[in-house]
């Protein structure tokens, strides 16, 4: 596949690729590189163009979102998945319900290639779902 998803690096790339040749391309509106989130104060006597890219590189990034007529699917994609993944999931979750709600229930989702010790439980305890990819190695 090998395709640039925005925002993506060529490391996280490589496990999409992998995600959507084991799975196949979700079923929903597919967005990458989704904002959530205020970001950091803009001052008013800022030019546009600076107040827009402080915006754009202040706010919170999710990897993928995938909306369905039934649910929000918000990704991230790791290599390693740690209490980090945790807590970037909790709150994109939190934002999103916060800012666009729209009353479908959201499902986490972590796409990684190994998850950290004594992490499975934390996840489950968080309802957040783990497709564990193993190495994801560059295309020779």
């Amino acid at each position: 596949m090998g395709t640039k998803y925005p925002h993506m690096l060529p490391a996280e790339v490589r496990r999409w690729d992998a995600f959507l040749s084991l799975y196949g391309m979700p079923v929903g509106d597919v967005s990458y590189d989704v904002h959530l989130g205020e970001g950091a104060p803009i001052d008013p006597s800022w030019p546009a163009w600076m107040a827009g890219m402080v915006k754009t590189l202040s706010t919170h990034r999710v990897d993928v979102v995938i909306e369905r007529s039934d649910e929000v699917v918000i990704v991230e994609v790791k290599g390693v998945a740690g209490m980090g993944a945790v807590g970037q999931l909790v709150g994109y979750e939190a934002l999103w319900l916060k800012e666009r709600g729209l009353g479908r229930p959201v499902r986490l989702l972590l796409v990684c290639e190994r998850v950290e010790a004594d992490m499975l439980s934390v996840f489950g305890y968080y309802e957040i779902e783990v497709v564990e990819l193993g190495d994801v190695r560059e295309e020779l």
